[in-house]
């Protein structure tokens, strides 16, 4: 548990610091995007004016300028024309490759976050079968202490009915002691575990409760009236 602790601290660090190198990366496109934007609509703005004066150029009589005076005058705007040209190229390749080394970036950054979630999934996977076999391990003790709840109150149920009315608990027949005893110790185990179901807040089980303790009371009832029935004929008979 410590070392997946551990380790995964330190890959949560590690994901922390891509996430921060991405937005760096991010920022700096978006400022090279921008610039890149701003000179090739400054260079545009130029070629245009550059272009009508020009044509104003040569239209107007009134200036003599051949082709090569024209370019002479011209030519520190075309050398910067050409020199906002060379710095747009260098943006591109400035972009393309923050471009690239974002991708690589988000890249293993998904990479960490699939293996983070791979390693989750496992330890949920893990959990859940120590939860099902704590499950297991509790329905064993369960079945194990409801057997020795059935087994002492059958014990304890025989002997009480035993030392209330011994002249009538001998005119039952052994087998028909058996079958009460079973039949009355099963039924207090069983409204017993719905009686501690039912105050934990299982109110669904409020209807085989119910019937639970009617018929713990009928079976009552009845060996009660029996018991005292039989020893009154055991005494008539004396």
């Amino acid at each position: 548990l410590h070392a997946n602790l551990v380790s995964d601290q330190g890959e949560h660090k590690e994901t922390e610091e891509l996430s921060a190198q991405l937005n760096r990366l991010t920022t700096s496109y978006a400022k090279i995007a921008g610039s890149r934007h701003l000179i090739a609509k400054g260079k545009a703005n130029l070629q245009a004016v550059l272009n009508q004066w020009t044509r104003q150029l040569r239209q107007e009589s009134a200036l003599d300028f051949d082709q090569a005076r024209l370019n002479t005058w011209m030519e520190n705007y075309h050398e910067r024309l050409d020199q906002l040209t060379q710095a747009e190229a260098n943006l591109q390749v400035s972009q393309e490759d923050y471009q690239a080394a974002i991708e690589v970036v988000r890249s293993r950054i998904d990479m960490m976050n699939s293996r983070s979630n791979l390693a989750t999934q496992a330890q949920i996977r893990e959990l859940m079968e120590h939860n099902t076999e704590m499950q297991k391990q509790s329905l064993v003790f369960q079945y194990a202490a409801g057997l020795i709840e059935f087994i002492v109150l059958a014990y304890y149920s025989h002997s009480l009915w035993k030392n209330l009315s011994h002249e009538g608990y001998l005119m039952v027949p052994a087998s028909i002691q058996f079958i009460v005893v079973l039949l009355f110790s099963g039924n207090a185990v069983y409204c017993t575990h719905l009686l501690a179901e039912y105050m934990q807040g299982e109110h669904e089980v409020k209807s085989k409760m119910v019937i639970s303790l009617i018929s713990l009371a009928v079976l009552l009832v009845t060996i009660i009236a029996g018991t005292i029935f039989l020893s009154s004929q055991g005494a008539s008979g004396l």
